[in-house]
């Protein structure tokens, strides 16, 4: 059995490093995804725009996030479009390669799996108190969510991933 930290290598080793400037548009809601993104430094919001021409912030990716896997594993195009909302650093990998390891490499498969299973857990949870807490508990909880994932964005936040 392949480790998260072994995952995390074999996605980095089949990629290439790219820093992505703060608000750039990563991929865009309804277009097919090209690449996956592994965020290994920086912030991304997930946004979506309905037809009324309303814009909502669905979903916030912090390090170790995993960018248009969902999109690419369904052959579906982007429920929603990535924007840095820092500078970022990731790891791109092509859809094309990506599934070939999904497909050809059981543990990665494996762990795939577990990653895009807790980033769906938390997207679950951040909704629940979207709807149960006030917008001031909900800045406080981001804020504090923030003060625990940014500052291990200075170090070595995802081994082998940050120097």
């Amino acid at each position: 059995m392949i480790s998260n930290e072994d995952f995390l290598q074999l996605f980095r080793q089949n990629s290439a490093q790219q820093h992505i400037p703060i608000h750039t548009q990563i991929f865009r809601q309804q277009e097919a995804v090209r690449d996956i993104y592994l965020l290994a430094k920086g912030l991304v919001k997930m946004t979506r725009v309905e037809k009324d021409g309303q814009e909502t912030i669905l979903d916030l990716r912090f390090v170790g996030s995993l960018l248009g896997a969902t999109s690419a594993l369904a052959n579906e195009p982007a429920p929603m479009t990535a924007i840095s909302v820092t500078l970022c650093e990731v790891y791109r990998l092509s859809v094309k390669e990506f599934l070939r390891l999904a497909q050809s490499d059981e543990a990665f498969w494996h762990e795939l799996l577990k990653l895009v299973s807790r980033q769906r857990n938390e997207q679950v949870d951040q909704r629940a108190q979207q709807s149960t807490l006030d917008a001031r508990s909900r800045l406080i909880r981001l804020l504090l969510l923030g003060k625990r994932v940014w500052p291990r964005t200075k170090r070595a936040a995802i081994p082998g991933l940050t120097p």
